[in-house]
């Protein structure tokens, strides 16, 4: 290895500059005598001299002396030299405190300088230029991995079955047996791997201790999990491509589990719930020194360790990372002499959702740093979407007061947004019954979050009558931006609804009603229910409810009955000398109580011909508004949902006998929110920002039925987040003379006439008022 970039740079020694660590597991502790074989490159003796020194030191502590020249004497003669004698021209020498892992340190001083062998002796030795040195140690590999391959996630580590990776034993990647834990990595098989088990990550002395991932040759069951002395195992991973491996070991459900590519391949019950996998082996990647030829042949890269049970999603996550995209940024100083620049990056289009934003940086000479979570928040650049279904049902009947066929026409609008605006949401049905509203749901939101409803669906659905038209009758739907209302999106269909339809157009529409198309041209008896409309939920105080009935006939008209929940309720008469064909009116009839209740109507014509069949329509009928309760009377500490974040939790009740639509709560000139209805229950977070303690606001709850009936509540609420004025408490007490003598912690009264306790405070206060003190 060479110290560069070999333009005459000489550091001397600074204790955070360039260095290379090692780690080192020491079998005892004491004085080791340190050799380094390197040389000053060069064809001169004078060149080579500024090539030819560097420090060296233990724990991050130098040994060699800050202000002299370190390790040197490499530019004595052409090629490797060992160098011992430091600039005090003694050994150099390093003070091991304990048995167990140091980290040996070697500062570049002159750069240029180049090393290939280091030996650390417990004893002196001569070594000349030929001499190459022992034989590396048993703990460092011969072959170390290859740095720099092509990995899933940038660069990952090409192992060739001889080479090893060795993290020291620590206590933090080690597990108790109350400790959920969980790993991950990726890995890529080489496609010609020699067929015999391969161990992929082991921290484990013994087969009933620790923890450790195996791949076997093949099979189903060829990957295994070792947990203590429990296996789990998954289908074994294909060579030549990168796979994904995560294992979860849950304490709390005492489960364990394997997930391949995301996917939960395996998953048992922990049979040793609360064993310790506590090991002191060392972490080993890509082998096993407990298992000789087990080494790896392919890639490694990402493997990580987690101090926590992760779930499902977790691991789904982490799988589709890999494929994050990293977008340039745009430097404000790109060519400026500076340590620092701002930065700016466009936000992708088409996003929505929760984003995490992973930032990552790299200097001149290719040095790259990350930052992490560097933000995280809402990004929504996607458009709103929105749909429009629209089915004419095949029955018909004409208005006279219109003097146009009216098509019973169903329609279906739904929009979905992050950020969906209720206002701009157009639908057909609108001018009939409020939309029904969606909500979250996915687990991101929930988790951060629980008590907070954001509207991101809105859908309604509804039946119209719609005029006949010699033109195509075009009908839309529209969803916006609650954040950007000028951003909208619409959805628009097109229907033919000619003036004289024949029976193939109105079959067309409709094809299972094939004795509707009929009806629309054979001088049959018809009446259908013009209001209501089908699925109405309609509110009255009265219980009753207005139906219009449009009855038509070639023949003049006899009667035309109306029929309530299949009785007859009401029946009109005609004289056949008036000839009505036509006829349109308005029954109020008075359903028994609230609830679903349907209504039809049948006509029968001057020949004794009655309608068949019937077109029925149910609806629902509220009489009694919504109720409503807010149970906070005192906003207080108590209601905080993070302590000091202003955000507080209100809650109440609500109830309707046929149905709730929504709960909305507003806290002084905050915006209402939408509140959480679970039963009778309604629960919501209010972001109260800055609020002056004791002040008192007003607190608004509305709740709207699915009749559309809205019931309004105010009360009056106070807003007391912050606890009374601490107290300056004094404690003496009066002795038997009458003397007041002050007490201190530890203080002893040895009075024995009747002392008698004072305690003595300044008054407190607190915005909201104060409650007796008690002493």
């Amino acid at each position: 290895m060479q110290a560069l970039p070999n333009t005459g740079r000489n550091t001397l020694l600074t204790a955070n500059g360039t260095a290379l660590l090692y780690n080192i597991e020491f079998e005892q502790a004491g004085l080791y005598f340190v050799y380094v074989r390197g040389q000053g490159p060069g064809t001169s003796a004078t060149e080579r001299s500024g090539n030819d020194s560097i420090h060296v030191g233990l724990n991050g502590v130098p040994v060699t002396t800050q202000n002299g020249s370190g390790l040197t004497g490499y530019s004595v003669s052409p090629g490797f030299q060992w160098a011992s004698i430091s600039n005090t021209n003694q050994p150099t020498v390093i003070d091991v405190p304990t048995p167990g892992t140091h980290t040996f340190w070697m500062w570049m001083r002159e750069d240029g300088t180049v090393i290939d062998k280091v030996l650390l002796s417990t004893t002196p030795l001569a070594l000349d230029a030929a001499d190459l040195g022992p034989s590396e140690s048993a703990r460092i590999a011969i072959d170390c991995p290859t740095a720099g391959a092509a990995g899933r996630i940038e660069q990952a580590i090409e192992m060739n079955g001889s080479t090893l990776l060795q993290v020291a034993h620590d206590a933090s990647i080690d597990f108790a047996g109350s400790e959920s834990f969980s790993l991950q990595m990726w890995l890529r098989p080489a496609e010609d791997a020699p067929q015999r088990p391969t161990v992929l990550l082991s921290k484990r002395s013994s087969s009933t201790t620790g923890y450790q991932l195996v791949q076997q040759p093949a099979g189903d069951g060829a990957l295994v999990l070792h947990i203590g002395g429990q296996s789990l195992s998954a289908p074994a991973l294909p060579g030549g491509v990168w796979s994904h491996v995560a294992a979860v070991i849950d304490r709390t459900s005492n489960t364990l589990a394997l997930y391949i590519n995301g996917e939960e391949a395996r998953t048992a019950a922990l049979t040793e719930q609360s064993v310790s996998v506590f090991d002191t082996a060392d972490l080993e990647l890509g082998w096993s020194s407990q298992q000789p030829g087990s080494g790896f042949v392919g890639q490694l890269d990402e493997m990580q360790l987690f101090r926590a049970a992760l779930t499902a999603t977790d691991i789904q996550a982490l799988y589709q990372s890999a494929d994050q995209v990293w977008y340039p940024t745009v430097l404000g100083q790109p060519d400026a002499d500076s340590s620092t620049t701002p930065w700016s990056v466009d936000v992708p289009a088409n996003r929505e959702g929760l984003y995490q934003m992973n930032v990552r940086a790299t200097d001149e000479a290719g040095n790259r740093a990350f930052s992490n979570s560097l933000w995280r928040g809402l990004i929504d650049t996607l458009a709103p979407r929105v749909s429009l279904e629209a089915r004419p049902t095949g029955i018909t009947y004409f208005n006279t007061e219109q003097q146009a066929l009216q098509y019973e026409t169903e329609f279906t609008c739904a929009a979905e947004d992050l950020s969906l605006s209720e206002s701009g949401f157009v639908c057909p049905c609108n001018d009939q019954r409020e939309p029904e509203r969606g909500y979250v749901e996915a687990t991101w939101w929930t988790k951060l979050f629980s008590d907070t409803q954001r509207l991101n669906r809105l859908s309604s659905s509804c039946t119209v009558w719609l005029p006949a038209s010699d033109e195509p009758v075009s009908v839309t739907a529209q969803a916006c931006d609650d954040q950007n209302p000028a951003l909208c999106s619409t959805d628009t269909v097109t229907l033919q609804l000619p003036n004289e339809p024949a029976p193939n157009d109105l079959a067309q529409f409709a094809p299972q009603i094939n004795t509707a198309a009929q009806l629309a041209t054979d001088p049959l008896p018809k009446a259908v229910v013009a209001s209501p409309v089908q699925g109405d939920v309609l509110a009255s105080d009265d219980g009753t409810v207005a139906v219009v009935v449009n009855a038509e006939s070639e023949q003049p008209l006899q009667r035309v009955e109306l029929l309530l929940n299949g009785a007859v309720v009401d029946t009109i008469t005609f004289d056949a000398a008036q000839n009505v064909t036509n006829n349109r009116r308005t029954v109020i009839v008075t359903p028994t109580g609230e609830g679903t209740h349907t209504v039809a109507a049948r006509a029968t014509d001057s020949t004794g011909t009655t309608q068949e069949p019937l077109f029925p329509i149910s609806f629902v009928l509220d009489t009694q508004p919504p109720q409503i309760t807010l149970d906070t009377d005192v906003i207080s500490t108590t209601s905080q949902f993070v302590t000091g974040n202003g955000v507080v939790a209100v809650k109440g009740t609500a109830a309707d006998t046929v149905g709730l639509d929504t709960v909305q709560v507003q806290i002084g000139d905050r915006p209402f929110t939408d509140a959480t209805v679970e039963g009778n229950t309604w629960r919501t977070l209010v972001y109260l920002d800055e609020m002056p303690d004791g002040v008192i606001l007003t607190g608004t709850v509305r709740v709207r039925d699915q009749a559309g009936r809205v019931a309004t509540l105010n009360k009056q609420v106070t807003i007391d987040l912050m606890p009374p004025a601490p107290v300056d408490l004094r404690i003496s007490y009066r002795n038997g003379d009458g003397a007041t003598v002050p007490l201190a912690a530890g203080s002893t009264i040895s009075d024995t006439t009747a002392p008698l306790l004072v305690m003595e405070w300044d008054g407190s206060s607190d915005g909201s008022g104060l409650l007796p003190v008690l002493a």
